[in-house]
């Protein structure tokens, strides 16, 4: 009979062994893909998750937080928002800063930190860097307004350069 244990123990214990190591890594791994998309989604906030790393995340939370139903929900209601949202109503923005800011309160919620709604309203960023986001942008909307100027504009009406040479010269350039 003590044969028959040790040869149990001999086979059980190592099998088991190595099925309990590989739960705990992949369970250790989905916290840590969970963590990773936390930690981008609240460093992109500056940004509303604007970001490219940002948006891939968002796009990830269906599989990353599969078994979390209170995130994919947070994160339906977050893209529903998005959807076709007119960004110059700021009724309409502060509705999709309230719904990141939800998404961002389940997912940490499913990490286990106990954080307010409160926490993600008010990020910190650097002055300088504020003004250098705010100077990108300005520069952004001026050269879209350039380049719909010169889509509304006729080039066919500017004299040819040859043309515009001799009526300033007298002279056909050649």
């Amino acid at each position: 009979m003590m044969e028959v244990l040790t040869i149990i123990a001999l086979v059980v214990v190592p099998i088991s062994a190595v099925l309990i190591g590989q739960h705990l890594q992949t369970r250790a791994k989905k916290r840590e893909d969970k963590m990773n998309t936390f930690k981008i989604l609240m460093t992109d906030r500056l940004y509303h998750n604007w970001s490219i790393r940002g948006v891939q995340e968002l796009n990830l939370i269906d599989v990353v937080f599969a078994d979390s139903q209170k995130v994919k929900d947070a994160w339906n209601t977050y893209r529903e928002s998005l959807r076709d949202a007119n960004f110059e109503n700021q009724a309409v923005v502060k509705k999709i800063d309230e719904n990141r800011e939800k998404l961002l309160e389940a997912i940490a919620k499913n990490l286990g930190y106990r954080i307010s709604v409160h926490t993600f309203q008010d990020p910190y960023i650097p002055v300088g860097f504020y003004n250098s986001m705010e100077s990108q942008r300005t520069d952004q909307e001026n050269m879209s307004s350039v380049l719909q100027m010169m889509r509304n504009f006729n080039f066919s009406e500017i004299p040819s350069l040859s043309t515009g040479v001799k009526k300033a010269t007298g002279k056909t350039k050649k």
